[in-house]
């Protein structure tokens, strides 16, 4: 007789929709969490804090001084003129120019310097783009002790016109019509 092979029992489909386990672990979980944060809550002291208790405060034994008040100075005060010195307002058409005395750079148009009056002073002003220009002041006969006043027009530099580049001539040939293939 034939032998047959035996038959493995079917297992039933499985069950529709979400198992029991699935469902507990979504209602605990967040169950579990707000627990928790009640937990810590109330731990802290829940929401009835009490205001801290004032502190007294007793008024010192000794008087207490108040530092002295400081009196801040300008920071580089215009040096003052003595009788031997004249103050010279200089401005500058345009202004911004730089004023030297020498090598060194004493101010910027438009300022007020002091200057010697015993000596005569060679003052050079110079703008970028203007022709540099230098004055010499003499206050050494002068008797007015009032504030002088200095203004001084650069003119700008004039630019050489652009030079145009001449052509270089060309050898003649025979059969030159004058005019270049690549020009």
């Amino acid at each position: 007789a034939p032998r047959t092979a035996p038959v493995e029992p079917e297992l039933p489909p499985p069950p529709k929709g979400m198992s029991g386990g699935m469902k507990a672990a979504i209602i605990g979980v967040p169950l579990l969490l707000i627990g928790a944060g009640v937990a810590v809550v109330m731990a802290r002291g829940g929401g009835s804090e009490t205001p801290p208790a004032p502190v007294a405060m007793t008024p010192p034994k000794a008087p207490v001084e108040t530092p002295p008040a400081r009196v801040q100075e300008p920071a580089t005060p215009p040096p003052a003129a003595r009788p031997q010195d004249v103050t010279v307002e200089f401005t500058s058409t345009p202004s911004g120019a730089a004023i030297y005395d020498g090598e060194a750079q004493i101010g910027t148009t438009p300022t007020k310097l002091v200057l010697p009056r015993e000596k005569a002073s060679v003052l050079r002003f110079k703008l970028t783009g203007h022709q540099d220009l230098e004055k010499t002041l003499d206050y050494s006969r002068l008797a007015d002790t009032a504030e002088q006043h200095v203004n001084v027009r650069l003119d700008p530099v004039r630019a050489a016109p652009p030079s145009r580049p001449t052509k270089p001539s060309k050898p003649s040939g025979g059969n030159d019509p004058g005019i270049g293939v690549f020009e």
